[in-house]
């Protein structure tokens, strides 16, 4: 974890030596989010005082998903974009260092405007704690935890894509925004649980909509669901990594190459 926190202050000061592009940046995505995050807020939940449940779950759910979004790209930046550092071979300088290849290919990068969504996500968290108690605020760090490392896993699982198949830009970019898709689709309605049919698609459901089923209807149940299924899904993407990792040295050797 301190590797991890060193390679953010790193690449947090590179981007403050530039101001001009430091605050637009942030500021960017900061105005970005709030004006689509409150005004499909205003245009589907103000004034109507029935749909109070709707409306704070909407609002966790994607104050969770910002969250999670950010802290991914600011603090492992490089595992967003896995697939073009395998592409470009930069997965070839990550093996000959003595950290594993996967850590090292992670803390390459920080993307400049995640700071915004994660800045946007945790000040929305905290709104809520105020009204809700700081059971609620612990609750919603918990979540966003296991959130992250399901986001994680997913870039991982598309990342890892490049191992077996050159091109993999577009099938990137459509199945990143499917998963943002699915973590937008309110699931938090009734009971604590969810829909049943949740379970066909919960590792698409795990960065956004299932934390908000669980921080608008708490349960060990769901915590559980949310724990268990973000780390089988970090580990078996994990295990992924190292299967095309072991395809990629294969590939790598002059004789396979010369045959």
């Amino acid at each position: 974890m301190r590797l991890v926190f060193r390679a953010a202050i790193f690449h947090f000061r590179t981007h403050w030596s530039n101001q001009a592009n430091f605050w637009s940046g942030i500021t960017g995505m900061l105005v970005n989010n709030s004006l689509i995050l409150f005004g499909i807020w205003a245009m589907l939940f103000a004034g109507k005082s029935h749909l109070n449940e709707s409306r704070d779950g909407f609002l966790m759910m994607n104050l969770i998903l910002m969250l999670a979004w950010g802290c991914l790209h600011v603090f492992g930046g490089g595992a967003t974009t896995l697939d073009t550092q395998i592409t470009q071979g930069h997965l070839d300088s990550a093996m000959t260092t003595p950290r594993a290849p996967l850590l090292v290919l992670s803390l390459t990068s920080s993307y400049l405007p995640a700071w915004g969504d994660m800045l946007l996500g945790f000040i929305g968290i905290l709104a809520f704690s105020f009204r809700l108690g700081p059971v609620f605020f612990l609750h919603a760090l918990l979540i966003s935890i296991f959130a992250t490392l399901a986001l994680l896993a997913v870039y991982l699982f598309i990342g890892c894509l490049a191992f077996w198949f050159r091109r993999t830009d577009n099938a990137h970019s459509v199945l990143v925004n499917i998963c943002l898709a699915f973590n937008t689709y309110p699931v938090y309605e009734g009971s604590g649980a969810g829909p049943r049919w949740m379970i066909f698609i919960l590792p698409l459901l795990l960065s956004g909509a299932v934390p908000a089923a669980y921080l608008v209807n708490p349960s060990l149940k769901m915590l559980a669901l949310e724990a268990g299924g973000s780390v089988v899904m970090f580990f078996l993407a994990r295990a992924v990594f190292h299967r095309g990792l072991r395809r990629y040295q294969s590939a790598s050797v002059p004789s396979l190459q010369r045959s």
